[in-house]
């Protein structure tokens, strides 16, 4: 951690024990867990009690609450902000706060920080911005994009050059883009982009690991499928319309034949 992360050898111990307790209990998190989490991410600890709870409390309104699923589970700490001393019956992790956390909320966000511990040292800012972007790229609603990183979480991480991505999957998948906004085409010297390929959208949404994939590897797994299974273009790209999760596969060696029946099954 401090070869990451140097500036923790001027933190005082104490303060960094503490930090490390109060994530735990706000979490309901062991100290197995916490470690993980700040070995991946120790810039989190030079985050103040403030600024964390600031970042928790962002994650769990915009990828946690909102889930209906976790608001019927527990009804514990959503009248106001509880904080990870409440939880674990006092001592350590009183300074840090997640306004509305119930107890299941609570174990999902730990969920997401275990898989993906950079998301501490995001500001709240910076995780409105990439869920931005991904909304306007895909056009759909919020709820609908939370739902996606849901299900693939790594999502977040894959929050740029979205519109070349969804424009690669859908040409791959022998779609054309959807009807543009009004006026698009070139307007005042500024190009306006076109939506993209509802099909395309459709199987992002579907499969939205799709999208941590680059437009040229994309396009480098359509090669591998048509390689493997010696079908035509127009044959891969239909079976594709079926079953875009194929791209995923992209004709790896650990598939077998298992794809290649199912293009040729098309």
């Amino acid at each position: 951690m401090l070869r990451t992360y140097p500036v923790l050898e001027r933190l005082p111990a104490a303060a960094l024990k503490s930090k490390a307790a109060a994530l735990g209990t706000a979490l309901r998190a062991d100290r197995r867990e916490v470690g993980a989490v700040l070995c991946r991410s120790p810039r989190a600890l030079g985050a103040s009690m403030e600024v964390l709870s600031e970042r928790l409390g962002a994650l769990h309104a915009a990828l946690v609450a909102a889930d209906p699923v976790l608001a019927c589970c527990s009804e514990a700490g959503s009248a106001g902000g509880v904080t990870g001393g409440d939880l674990a019956g006092g001592g350590w992790g009183s300074d840090i706060v997640i306004n509305g956390a119930t107890g299941a909320s609570r174990d999902a966000l730990r969920a997401l920080l275990l898989r993906l511990p950079w998301l501490l040292t995001l500001s709240p800012r910076e995780l409105e911005a990439r869920l931005g972007r991904l909304e306007a790229a895909l056009g759909v609603p919020r709820e609908q994009v939370v739902g996606a990183i849901r299900r693939h979480p790594p999502l977040l991480q894959s929050a740029n050059a979205l519109a070349a991505k969804l424009s690669t999957l859908g040409e791959l998948m022998g779609c054309t883009a959807g009807d543009g906004t009004a006026g698009d085409g070139n307007i005042g010297g500024k190009e306006i982009q076109m939506r993209p390929a509802p099909a395309a959208v459709d199987a992002a949404l579907r499969h939205p690991e799709l999208l941590c994939f680059s437009s040229r590897g994309l396009r480098t797994r359509f090669a591998a499928l048509q390689e493997a299974s010696g079908l035509p273009t127009a044959s891969i790209a239909a079976a594709l319309r079926e079953q875009p999760q194929l791209l995923v596969a992209g004709g790896s060696a650990s598939a077998g034949g298992g794809f290649g029946s199912c293009l040729h099954g098309t």
